[in-house]
């Protein structure tokens, strides 16, 4: 089977697994909301490919502000 992040913590979540906390965002708006909800995080796109680090497919944030700019993709979550 082959899982994108997001879903893959959905079914974690839904066997009662912990996991970190995180939103699937899918503009910078609300990534933005998110990181003001979460604190510091890792926004990330989710695409279903390896190395997305080495990419520049992970930026980490401080805040709201910070991740308005460093939205990748319209597809993001914000953990």
């Amino acid at each position: 089977m082959d899982f994108e992040e997001a879903e893959a913590k959905e079914l974690l979540r839904q066997a009662g697994i912990p996991v970190p906390p995180g939103e699937l965002c899918r503009d910078a708006e609300a990534a933005a909301a998110a990181v003001g909800r979460l604190g510091r995080s890792a926004v990330k796109a989710q695409v279903p490919s390896g190395k997305r680090g080495k990419a520049g497919g992970i930026r980490l944030v401080d805040n709201a502000a910070q991740a308005r700019p460093r939205m990748v993709t319209p597809w993001v979550r914000a953990s």
